[in-house]
């Protein structure tokens, strides 16, 4: 029960500790051109998806997403595409402001603006590290939400105060 009670403490207090106020930052431009590069892309128009291989590299405002492939959706809006989401595999890496963190998958969903961590998923932040199968992070909150593996735990550390 404790542990539990601390766990909410440490969630509800995170983006304080993590250089943000929870009120959001504006780092995420959620209405900004995404500009992915790689060494390959196939594009599924009927489908509205593009395939990435290679060296893939995601960026939106103060965001970036690389990993090995990914798959990004898009939709018409108002006359024009828009990206809406991107799948990532294969050893994911993220990084904003607020926190970094990796995975074994991500989904990266621009009009939600988060990103949700799958397989043996870590965030990093100043003053401390979050550990556990699905972590869910908010790029316009940095609230961070994490599950852990069937029958696991979650594991947080806290780091001391620097000297």
């Amino acid at each position: 029960m404790r542990a539990a009670l601390a766990l909410l403490l440490l969630a509800a207090a995170w983006p304080a500790h993590a250089g943000g106020d929870g009120r959001g930052t504006g780092t995420h431009d959620a209405g900004g051109p995404t500009v992915i590069t790689a060494d390959r892309l196939v594009v599924d128009d009927r489908a509205q998806r593009a395939h990435f291989s290679g060296h893939v590299v995601l960026v939106r405002g103060a965001f970036r997403l690389e990993c090995p492939t990914l798959v990004a959706r898009y939709a018409e809006r108002k006359g024009r595409l828009a990206f809406v989401r991107a799948e990532a595999e294969g050893g994911v890496r993220f990084a904003d402001p607020r926190a970094h963190g990796r995975s074994d998958r991500a989904i990266y969903e621009a009009d939600r603006e988060r990103v949700v961590l799958v397989g043996h998923a870590v965030v990093e932040r100043e003053g401390g590290r979050i550990e556990g199968e699905r972590i869910v992070h908010s790029l316009a909150t940095g609230r961070t939400e994490a599950a852990p593996p069937p029958g696991g735990r979650v594991r947080v550390r806290i780091d001391g105060e620097p000297e």
